[in-house]
Formats: C-alpha cells, structure tokens, sequence
C-alpha cells in the first residue's frame, strides 16, 4: 500500500479593529486580532496594518463611517505553512470635530454715536488650531447666513433690524461656532 499522512494548514483570521477619530486630530494607532491560532504560537504571524492606499484622513468629504479604510496584510501562508492567513479590514469613523479649542469665533457688539458713517460688530476673529482657511458667517434676525458682516449708520434702523445678530465660523470637517 502506498500511505500517506497529509497535514492541512490551519485558517487564521486577522482583523483590523475600526477605529475612531475626530476630524483634524491624528490619526488613532491601528491595531489587530489573530483569531484561530493554536496556543503558544500567538504572535507568528506577521502582519501589517495601515490605512488603504489613497484614504485621506485630511479630506472632509470622508466624514462618517468608511467601510474598509483600515487594512490587515501579510503573507497568505506563514509559519511553515502551517497557518493559511486570510485578512479583514476595519473600519474608520471619522467624526466631524466639535472641539471648540479647534474652531472657534470670538466677537463684541459694536456701535456708537451717529455721526453719518456705518457702524459693524467688533473685535471678530476666528480662533482655534484649525483657524487657518475657516470662514466667517452672519446672520441678522430671522436672514440668511452671508459672508457679508452687517453694518448700519442709522438709529432707528439699527434700532429695529440690528438687535439680533449671530456670527458663526465655518470649516469643511468642524462643527460650526
């Protein structure tokens, strides 16, 4: 008789765990689960984990849930192949970041005696790490946010349209202040 003693690898299993982030803030350390090894042999085999090439962490259209952006890779047979290797990617959540310290608006009502030339809001200035690029936004009343500061000269029409003014500042991937 021609025997013979066939031994089959082992499927293991590498999963990228999903991760979670604030827009702007660095990126989280990626880490793994090796699922099916035999006791002892923990830590054999060797795999990377990063993010999928091209994924943009800076790009705010990436906000929310991305299915996949967290790669596992290694080779598919390892240790002496005894462990067939199959990998899973992890998710990453991108959350759009709602630290104030990171945006930020600071401004004082403004005004003062009628003199003939029109009167805005003072002291208006983005604050926050994420300052650079961010816009300013107005809003009189009950109106449309504009880009446009609001500005009056006359008394009563300051007076009657002017009392409720909001300022917010806008920045693709932050919560607007």
């Amino acid at each position: 008789d021609n025997l013979s003693i066939t031994v089959k690898p082992l499927r293991v299993t590498v999963t990228a765990d999903g991760k979670e982030m604030m827009f702007g803030t660095d990126v989280p350390a990626f880490t793994t689960v090796v699922s099916g090894m035999l006791e002892g042999d923990e830590g054999k085999i060797a795999h990377s984990v990063a993010l999928a090439d091209g994924f943009d962490v800076t790009d705010a259209a990436n906000i929310g849930v991305n299915t996949g952006a967290i790669v596992a890779t290694g080779a598919d047979t390892q240790f002496f192949g005894n462990y067939e290797v199959s990998y899973v990617a992890g998710d990453l959540t991108i959350l759009v970041n709602d630290d104030a310290a990171s945006l930020g608006i600071e401004a004082q009502s403004g005004g003062g005696e009628y003199d003939g030339s029109a009167y805005g809001l003072t002291g208006v200035n983005v604050t926050g790490s994420a300052a650079d690029g961010a816009s300013i936004e107005y809003k009189v009343g009950d109106g449309a946010w504009s880009a446009t500061a609001p500005a009056v000269k006359d008394v009563q029409d300051s007076l009657d349209n002017y009392q409720n003014i909001s300022v917010r500042v806008t920045k693709p991937g932050y919560e607007a202040q």
